[in-house]
């Protein structure tokens, strides 16, 4: 990214972030006309620092003139889960998502919709599957409709984060505690609710964006018995171009139709939009549908920290020491 800058006649210089250094690094920045910000809340986070902290320097920048891309607003209009619930009335959302921003509205909400249905809950904010969770009755005592039952709190539930896939037992008021320890401890609280789609687990497609320009897709592929096709747990990656024929019909409607449709929807204009960003969908319809009539439905938004899949071989790593691009 830095070198592609640079080859367009563009200074560019890259800034280690840390928190122990946040005071340096927001005097050193002050320095640029420009920050294209490549570290996700979770990151620094995982490193002791606060996302927050980080989200207010850089608001503090851009009051100052230097630019951000992405902006934290944006990040924060974007990024978050809660997107899900805007698009939800969309032919790319699921109508039934639904959110909740308190413990009594989770409480209530979770124990009506998983007794309903096989759900997957998500963590308003998070990074690479880290609170997103699959969710099913460990028996198939489920109701005809949803509002038939209520869980009781010592029910048994089937979980299964999507950072690592595997699945264990928890009664009701295990789960509800480690949803709510997310409810209050993730940046942007809210837990999004969203019926399970069992064709997830033959992947997802990535659109890759640079504003409103697509520059390739990535078919993401879950290992076998797998339901994620979170980068680090044994998932495939194919990168397509954008003129791609399997998913023409997918490409052209999300170009033409859907974007401008969630440019709506979450109040962005095509000015407004990411450098770079990209979209996850998953196959909403039941197993044999045609191709030409299934469904797919966004499943989240990529802005804080976008990957760049045609870089990925690029990365060092102690297999790779000498990887470059």
């Amino acid at each position: 990214l830095a070198n592609g800058l640079i080859r367009n006649g563009i200074s560019c210089q890259l800034i280690n972030y840390s928190h122990r250094e946040h005071t340096q690094f927001i005097e050193v920045s002050r320095n640029f006309q420009a920050l294209v910000v490549r570290c996700a809340p979770g990151q620094i986070k995982a490193e002791g620092g606060d996302p927050a902290k980080f989200e207010a320097a850089l608001r503090t920048l851009r009051q100052s003139g230097v630019l951000v891309w992405p902006s934290p607003d944006l990040v924060e209009r974007m990024d978050a889960k809660d997107v899900l619930v805007r698009v939800a009335s969309l032919s790319i959302g699921l109508e039934d998502t639904l959110a909740y921003h308190t413990q009594a509205e989770l409480s209530v909400g979770m124990r009506r919709s998983v007794a309903f249905q096989p759900r997957v809950l998500k963590a308003n904010r998070g990074t690479g599957g880290e609170c997103v969770w699959i969710v099913k009755l460990k028996g198939s005592n489920y109701g005809q409709a949803l509002g038939d039952r209520t869980l009781g709190l010592d029910e048994v539930l089937l979980v299964a984060e999507a950072c690592d896939g595997r699945e264990e037992e928890q009664s009701v008021t295990q789960f509800l505690e480690a949803c709510h320890k997310a409810l209050t401890e993730k940046g942007g609280g809210g837990i999004v609710d969203q019926r399970f789609c069992p064709r997830a687990s033959e992947g997802e497609l990535r659109y890759c964006m640079v504003e409103d320009e697509l520059v390739s897709i990535v078919q993401r592929k879950p290992k076998e018995g797998g339901m994620s096709a979170v980068c680090g747990t044994g998932s495939t990656f194919t990168i397509h171009d954008p003129q791609e024929p399997l998913f023409w019909r997918v490409t052209v409607k999300f170009l033409t139709h859907d974007l401008e449709q969630i440019l709506q929807a979450v109040a962005v204009s095509r000015e407004q939009l990411p450098l770079l960003w990209s979209a996850d969908f998953i196959n909403s319809s039941p197993a044999g549908t045609v191709p030409m009539d299934e469904r797919w439905v966004l499943a989240k938004f990529n802005c804080a920290c976008a990957g760049l899949p045609q870089c990925l071989a690029a990365r060092r790593r102690p297999e790779a020491p000498q990887a470059c691009f």
